[in-house]
Parts: C-alpha cells; sequence; structure tokens
C-alpha cells in the first residue's frame, strides 16, 4: 500500500503542476489561496482537518464552505470550488498513475462530480 503524501508536500506539487503548465499569475494565486484555506481548517476540537492528501474528503470541504460561504459571493465561491474539485481530481488520478506522488484519496473525495458541485453551490439559506 503506497502511504499518502504530506498536505505541504502535496500542495507544493500541484502548484509545480500549475506552474509548469504556465498558468496565468492570477490562477496561481487562486490555487494557492484554496491550498492555503483547506490547510488552515480545523475541527470543533482545534486540530488540523488536513494533514495528508487523504484527508481531502467531502466532510473538510464541507467545512471549508461553511466558513466562507457568509463571507463570500456565490461567484466567488464557484470559482474557488472549481480549484477544490481540480486539486481533489488531480489527487485522485496521482494515486491511479503510482507516479512520483501517490497520496491515498479517501473514497468520500474520490470524485468532486458536476451534482456534488451543483449541490455545494446552491446559495445558503441565510442568504
Amino acid at each position: 500500500m503506497v502511504r499518502s503524501q504530506s498536505w505541504t508536500r502535496f500542495a507544493r506539487d500541484v502548484e509545480g503542476v500549475y506552474t509548469d503548465l504556465g498558468r496565468r499569475p492570477l490562477t496561481l494565486c487562486k490555487l494557492a489561496q484554496v491550498l492555503r484555506e483547506l490547510a488552515a481548517l480545523e475541527d470543533s476540537n482545534g486540530q488540523k482537518m488536513i494533514r495528508s492528501a487523504a484527508d481531502l474528503t467531502t466532510r473538510v470541504i464541507a467545512r471549508w464552505r461553511a466558513l466562507y460561504d457568509p463571507v463570500r459571493s456565490p461567484v466567488t465561491q464557484a470559482g474557488l470550488l472549481s480549484y477544490i474539485r481540480a486539486i481533489a481530481n488531480y489527487a485522485v488520478s496521482a494515486a491511479r498513475s503510482r507516479r512520483s506522488m501517490a497520496p491515498l484519496i479517501c473514497c468520500t473525495a474520490a470524485r468532486i462530480t458536476p451534482r456534488f458541485l451543483a449541490i455545494a453551490l446552491e446559495p445558503s439559506p441565510e442568504r
């Protein structure tokens, strides 16, 4: 079994892929923002929710939404959710290919489907 990669190393690898692909500086900035926000998430006990790539689960994404939905516009959240989707899909692809990095991803975040995003993008009842 392949061990999961630390979140710090995983984030650096994802940023490296985006840089190597020649993405625009704003794209890299938004990607880095999402990676930092995910890394900073804490559960109700004050413990980090993400320590490795395997910790990127639906629960973590829901916690991220709960923190940032009230303070951001729906359009901004939709854009940032697309980065989370790309991050999760990259992690799954890397784990499947078992190339230089191979994080194990919890099956709940295996693929963020269009249906999940449609549910995730629904405005919160407070709005």
